[in-house]
C-alpha cells in the first residue's frame, strides 16, 4: 500500500520529510504516516497537515469517543503538495 501512495500516474508524489526536504511553513499539505493507518477511519494513513513557525506539525484527527475533530501535533513521515484547483470549472447539473 505504501508504494501505491508514494507515486501515481498523475505525477503526484509523496516525498520523504528530511532536514533538507520539508514542506513550506503555514501552507497545508497532505501528510502520511504508517502510524495513522486505521482500517475504519483512515485506511490510507493520510491527513491534511501544516507546519507552523515553531517547526511543529499539526493536523485534524477524528475523536471517535466524542465525535469531533481535534487539532493535534503530529509527525508525518512523507508529504505531498495539495493540487491547485484554481483552473477547474464547476459544471452545474
Amino acid at each position: 500500500m505504501l508504494n501505491q501512495l508514494m507515486s501515481s500516474k498523475k505525477g503526484d508524489v509523496f516525498q520523504e520529510i528530511t532536514k533538507e526536504n520539508i514542506p513550506p511553513a503555514n501552507i497545508p499539505f497532505i501528510g502520511f504516516s504508517k502510524e495513522w493507518i486505521d482500517e475504519d477511519f483512515n485506511p490510507k494513513g493520510t491527513r491534511e497537515c501544516f507546519l507552523n513557525g515553531d517547526e511543529l506539525y499539526y493536523s485534524p484527527k477524528w475523536c471517535n469517543y466524542h465525535d469531533y475533530w481535534q487539532t493535534v501535533e503530529c509527525t508525518p513521515t512523507h508529504f505531498m503538495h495539495i493540487p491547485n484547483t484554481d483552473h477547474l470549472q464547476i459544471v452545474k447539473p
